[in-house]
């Protein structure tokens, strides 16, 4: 693991993960800062994650797995519809028709199925769901031509 980007995404990752546990939340993995350094944070696993829990709630931008036991494939859909963001989804199963339908049924701009959610391909477009906060547009493939180019018209008349 890399260092954090910078010491308050350093301290969201110590209160998400110190908010969960006082919450219920049971440490498996981590839990603190490396003693590699003030921006190294362990890699860190949490199990019974709850939905009124900040690391269930925010992006933490550390390294930060919550496990949260999920009952059905509608529970899984409407948690991830009612988030905020909807950039990525990723779902894991046995089922290939069954993780299609998930994918095709969340409101998020991506979805991999049997695939982790730091799976991404610079050719592709990428960008949350219209009306989300995670962002305006899409980056990739096209989008990232688009978005640094400026067309210009020029006619010359020669005669």
């Amino acid at each position: 693991m890399g260092p954090l980007n910078n010491e308050p995404v350093a301290e969201k990752t110590e209160r998400h993960v110190r908010d969960a546990l006082e919450r219920g939340a049971r440490l498996v993995a981590g839990g603190r800062r490396s003693e590699l350094g003030a921006l190294f944070y362990e890699p860190t696993v949490l199990d019974g994650v709850t939905d009124e829990m900040e690391v269930a709630r925010e992006e933490t931008f550390g390294p930060v797995a919550p496990v949260t036991a999920i009952a059905s494939e509608e529970e899984a859909i409407r948690i991830v519809d009612s988030s905020p963001y909807g950039l990525l989804a990723a779902v894991f199963t046995r089922d290939l028709g069954r993780g299609l339908r998930f994918a095709e049924a969340v409101r998020t701009g991506w979805v991999n199925v049997n695939e982790g959610t730091n799976y991404w391909e610079s050719h592709l477009p990428f960008g949350g769901r219209a009306g989300s906060r995670s962002g305006v547009g899409r980056v990739g493939g096209r989008f990232s031509l688009e978005r640094l180019t400026e067309l210009k018209t020029i006619v010359v008349d020669l005669g």
